[in-house]
């Protein structure tokens, strides 16, 4: 059963053009970076309703230890992305259950930062 990473940000205001360059160089830098054989990180690309900003979702990999390498790749991103557009509210989800935020570390689920685990994924 493939598992998604839903990704939604909004605010009242629309990207600027400065926003909308960094947004597209922030993919950009992280899809090139994931080393994994693995979905990328996109944006929907249909006319976004008012107030959203960018949106999209992710399919991770089957395998379970890709699954948390990328899961923790795109987390990452995630929190790269709204540490640049700090003014917008934000949704991240991993199916139906929230990824929580933390202000010092971004995104993470709890557990992702085990030393023993860490050392398991695929480099």
């Amino acid at each position: 059963m493939a598992v998604s990473l839903k990704y939604l940000a909004e605010r009242p205001a629309p990207l600027a053009p400065h926003e909308e360059a960094l947004v597209a160089r922030i993919l950009d830098e992280q899809n090139a970076s994931l080393r994994l054989e693995a979905p990328r990180l996109t944006l929907d690309a249909s006319p976004l309703p008012d107030a959203v900003l960018l949106h999209g979702s992710t399919t991770l990999p089957a395998h379970p230890l890709h699954a948390l390498a990328a899961l923790l790749h795109w987390c990452g991103a995630l929190t790269e992305l709204r540490r640049a557009l700090p003014d917008a509210w934000w949704s991240v989800r991993l199916d139906d259950e929230s990824v929580p935020w933390d202000d010092a570390a971004g995104y993470a689920l709890p557990g992702m930062d085990d030393p023993e685990l860490l050392a398991a994924l695929p480099r």
